[in-house]
């Protein structure tokens, strides 16, 4: 009888220590035109990687379709967004168009656009340090490259919600991701 109760005073205290432990996602996205689009998708607890996933952008294009459950779950995503806290964001971006004077122009577009973004983004979640926003314009050549790479850092609890939402597109379409 006093071994079952050591037994479940452990296993309590290592399901507490559990919930209150932090996953870390490391999230890593490459577009490259016209040749690359990959996502890669660590998780980790402790810092010790437990799933690693990469997706094919081109073929799993259907992940990222938005159904109508998403107006159902908006106010599970926004608490499940909210208590995220992003890190080491680094955000670059290569772009050239031949022209000189039109990638001066393009640059400064797209440097708008992603302070714009990180700035809606920073208004919902929480940065734990500042974002590495680069743009390096190719004055001469033709191409278009985007990488993104953040650490996502969420408890188990808000996880576990993730996992909730997942399931319910799942039930309102075919196919799920």
């Amino acid at each position: 009888m006093l071994y079952l109760g050591v037994i479940l005073i452990v296993v309590g205290v290592l399901l507490f220590v559990l919930t209150s432990q932090i996953v870390t996602f490391r999230i890593s996205c490459l577009i490259r035109y016209p040749d690359r689009y990959r996502l890669k998708v660590t998780m980790e607890i402790m810092k010790i990687p437990v799933w690693k996933r990469t997706f094919d952008l081109e073929e799993n294009m259907d992940m990222f379709h938005v159904s109508g459950n998403l107006k159902t779950n908006r106010r599970l995503i926004r608490s499940i967004v909210n208590r995220m806290v992003i890190r080491d964001v680094r955000w670059e971006t290569g772009i050239g168009l031949g022209d000189a004077a039109v990638t001066g122009m393009a640059t400064g577009i797209v440097w708008t656009l992603k302070e714009m973004e990180m700035a809606i983004l920073n208004s919902v979640t929480t940065f734990q340090n500042k974002p590495e926003i680069i743009v390096q314009p190719n004055y001469v050549g033709e191409g278009f490259y985007s990488t993104f790479t953040c650490h996502i850092t969420v408890k188990i609890p808000v996880l576990l919600k993730l996992i909730k939402v997942r399931r319910n597109w799942r039930k309102g379409r075919k196919g799920g991701w």
